[in-house]
C-alpha cells in the first residue's frame, strides 16, 4: 500500500512540476511581445534600457487597461494565490502532525522526542511562509501602486518610486538565497549534504563508512566463529567431554 502511494505521490509531483512550468511560461509570455529596447545617445555614452510598450487606452494615457490587467494578474498569480495555498497546506500539515499518534506503546522519551521534531517542523514551515511574505510583499506593493495609483494618467511616478522599486526587487530575489539557509538551520539531512558539497579536502562518503563498519563487523564475527570452532574442536577431542559441555551450558 505504501509503495503504491509513493508512486501516486511521484506522479502527482511530475504533474505539478509541468503545471508550474506551463503557468510560468504563460505569465511571462506577454513580456516577449510588449517589452522593447530603447536607446538614448548622449555626448559621451549611449544609454540603453528596456521598458514596456503596451497599447494605449482609449483616452491616450500611458497606463492602458491591458497593462494594468496584466500586472494585477501577475501579482495575484505569483504572490496572493501562493500565499493562500501555502497557508492552507501548512495548516493541514501542522494539523496532521499534532493530531496523529504513533501506533504501539507510548513511552515518555519517545513522546518528548516526537514533540521536539514536530515543533521544529512547525517552526520551519512558519519561517518559510513568513520569509516569503516579507520578501515578496514590497514588490507587490510597488507593482500595484504603479498601476492603481490615483494619478495613474500622469506619465511620471514620484521621485522615491525608483529607489523603492529597486529595494523591493532586490528583496524579492533574495528570497531564493534565504531559503537554503532556512533549510540548513532546520533540516539535519540538508545540513549534512550541504557540508559534504562545500567541505574542503578529502571526504569520506557515508556509504563507504557504513561498508567499512560492516567489513569490521564481519571480520570480528569471523574471528569469533574461528575461536568457537577451535573451542569446539578441543572439546570434541577432549577426554573430559561431559564436564566441559556442562561448563559451556552454564555459560
Amino acid at each position: 500500500m505504501c509503495a503504491m502511494r509513493a508512486h501516486l505521490v511521484e506522479r502527482r509531483a511530475y504533474v505539478f512540476i509541468i503545471v508550474v512550468w506551463i503557468l510560468s511560461i504563460g505569465v511571462s509570455a506577454p513580456i516577449l511581445f510588449y517589452r522593447r529596447e530603447y536607446k538614448r545617445i548622449w555626448a559621451d555614452h549611449v544609454e540603453i534600457w528596456c521598458a514596456d510598450n503596451w497599447p494605449l487606452s482609449t483616452d491616450g494615457s500611458t497606463a492602458g487597461v491591458a497593462r494594468r490587467t496584466y500586472y494585477t494578474l501577475v501579482s495575484l498569480v505569483l504572490f496572493f494565490i501562493p500565499i493562500a495555498v501555502m497557508s492552507v497546506a501548512y495548516l493541514l500539515i501542522i494539523y496532521k502532525l499534532w493530531s496523529r499518534m504513533p501506533p504501539g506503546e507510548v513511552i515518555d522519551c519517545d513522546v518528548s522526542a516526537q514533540v521536539r521534531v514536530k515543533r521544529k517542523v512547525v517552526l520551519m514551515l512558519m519561517t518559510i511562509l513568513s520569509v516569503f511574505a516579507v520578501c515578496w510583499l514590497p514588490l507587490q506593493v510597488s507593482i500595484l501602486y504603479a498601476e492603481h495609483r490615483p494619478d495613474v494618467n500622469e506619465s511620471k511616478l514620484p521621485l522615491w518610486y525608483d529607489d523603492f522599486n529597486y529595494f523591493a526587487t532586490f528583496l524579492a530575489y533574495s528570497n531564493s538565497a534565504i531559503n537554503p539557509i532556512i533549510y540548513t538551520c532546520f533540516n539535519e539531512n540538508y545540513r549534512k549534504a550541504f557540508k559534504e558539497v562545500f567541505s574542503c579536502g578529502k571526504r569520506n562518503h557515508p556509504h563507504m563508512n557504513g561498508h567499512r563498519y560492516s567489513y569490521n563487523s564481519v571480520e570480528m564475527r569471523t574471528q569469533q566463529d574461528r575461536q568457537t570452532e577451535v573451542t569446539c574442536t578441543q572439546i570434541l577431542h577432549s577426554p573430559n567431554l561431559p564436564k566441559k559441555c556442562e561448563v559451556l551450558a552454564k555459560l
